[in-house]
């Protein structure tokens, strides 16, 4: 028996792949919660904050100048940075997490690119 491949036929057998690739993207943008999104989010601005005090040591010494980088790179990720309470209870929600700390290593191990000088 020999099978004919067909226009109709490719078609036809892609359907169920297209629709579970749809539920996936449905599931990861669409339904996500609102602590998913905020972890994202918060793995982002992490992400960009180490990279930056990484690139810029003197962050991490001038308190002053450190503390308006940060407020500015999470300010980008849509947190609300002008009261330090809630950032506080941000840092420490997420601090202690494996998880999160995992992804923002690794995320900060490809993203991050320090050139000597």
């Amino acid at each position: 028996m020999k099978l004919k491949l067909t226009k109709k036929g490719i078609v036809l057998a892609s359907i169920p792949l297209l629709l579970a690739v749809l539920v996936i993207v449905a599931r990861y943008t669409i339904f996500r919660t609102e602590a998913e999104i905020e972890r994202t989010n918060y793995i982002n601005a992490a992400t960009e904050l180490s990279c930056e005090a990484l690139k810029n040591p003197l962050l991490s010494v001038n308190k002053e100048t450190g503390a308006e980088k940060t407020k500015e790179i999470f300010a980008k990720y849509g947190f609300k940075t002008e009261n330090n309470e809630e950032m506080m209870a941000l840092m420490t929600k997420f601090e202690f997490d494996e998880s999160t700390a995992e992804k923002i290593t690794k995320k900060l191990n490809k993203t991050c690119v320090i050139l000597p000088e």
